[in-house]
């Protein structure tokens, strides 16, 4: 199952070496958030299959001049993140269960995928709503910037 994305988006990650129909084995993702006892979910199983791997360069938050770098894979967010923080400090607010995906924002922000297929931010107590499907999300991600705080 592939997404669709809309011609910004996909501009942007064909740019990054993205293609449609990319799938990616994913098992050394799997091993690493099982490993740290992350729960993955189907949502970020096909992030990972389709996007896993990918670092992509677009515009900025703050400077539509300047651009920034998100890096799609879980070992940093995994390996910097406890599980029971994640939980209590983002799960439980949104009462699903979460995925790292990846990291943005100079490896300020931690990216996740909920078990609904949204898209979520987190950064130390700020966690936000980027998008309600990964493809929305990508979108306000790259060009809109308008994230909806939960905190």
């Amino acid at each position: 199952m592939n997404y669709t994305f809309n011609e910004q988006v996909t501009k942007i990650l064909r740019k990054n070496g993205w293609y449609p129909d990319r799938f990616i084995n994913i098992n050394n993702y799997r091993r690493i958030l099982e490993e740290k006892n992350y729960y993955l979910n189907q949502g970020a199983e096909k992030f990972f299959n389709n996007l896993g791997g990918l670092i992509i360069t677009h515009e900025a938050y703050s400077d539509i001049n300047d651009t920034d770098v998100s890096e799609f894979n879980p070992m940093k967010p995994a390996a910097w993140l406890d599980p029971k923080w994640v939980k209590e400090c983002y799960e439980d607010i949104i009462k699903e269960k979460l995925c790292p995906v990846g990291v943005g924002f100079s490896e300020h922000m931690v990216f996740f995928v909920s078990e609904s297929g949204g898209f979520y931010g987190g950064y130390d107590d700020y966690f936000c709503l980027i998008g309600d499907s990964v493809e929305s999300g990508l979108l306000n991600l790259f060009n809109d910037h308008n994230f909806i705080s939960l905190n």
